[in-house]
């Protein structure tokens, strides 16, 4: 078994944990029928969040024979730390009890927004501290600039509109946010493939 082999264990461990946290708290909110005032807001970020973390483990997985050479205990723990935060960012998406009184997903999402928000603002602090590493690792030529650069833009857009996020509760803001987010996350996500 190859060192990455040992490490995508661990990987998907926290992912299965993240995905298990999401669709629980479906499952709860579904099940509390007439209990639940439903908004778009904290569904979508569970969403995205979940569209993340396995695209993660799925950019991972396609290039771990390319990381394979150079995955140490230093890689590992900053992948892990990524993903740890990605599961706290997935299980801050949703709330994990209905209440008896109900619960209004609208106002859940805002009372969360800076938690939410500040995870995902950290996890991608610690995707861009780990692309500067690459770079510094592999020199800044063209090769790596193509292949990181868009990464890094994404990472630092999603950074600024994290930020933003945590301090600003204006509605308009949020629905622009999460839409951005989205789109970044299926657009990179998307066409990824095992060749």
């Amino acid at each position: 078994m190859s060192s990455f082999e040992y490490a995508a264990i661990f990987y998907g461990i926290i992912v299965g944990l993240a995905l298990q946290n999401i669709l629980e708290s479906i499952h709860k909110l579904v099940g509390a029928t007439g209990r639940v005032r439903w908004h778009w807001m904290a569904p979508a970020t569970a969403l995205g969040s979940a569209i993340l973390i396995l695209g993660n483990f799925w950019v991972w997985w396609i290039r771990r024979n390319d990381v394979d050479s150079r995955h140490t205990v230093y890689t590992f723990l900053v992948t892990a730390l990524a993903l740890s935060l990605l599961f706290l960012t997935c299980a801050s998406s949703l709330p994990d009890e209905v209440p008896e009184a109900g619960i209004d997903l609208k106002q859940f999402y805002f009372s969360n927004r800076k938690r939410f928000w500040g995870f995902y603002a950290a996890t991608l602090v610690v995707n861009l501290l780990t692309w500067l590493l690459v770079f510094l690792q592999n020199g800044f030529g063209e090769a790596a600039q193509r292949t990181v650069g868009t990464a890094v833009f994404g990472n630092m857009l999603g950074l600024a509109i994290a930020l933003v996020s945590v301090f600003v509760r204006a509605a308009w803001w949020h629905a622009i946010a999460i839409v951005s987010v989205m789109t970044f996350v299926l657009t990179m996500v998307g066409p990824l493939s095992i060749s």
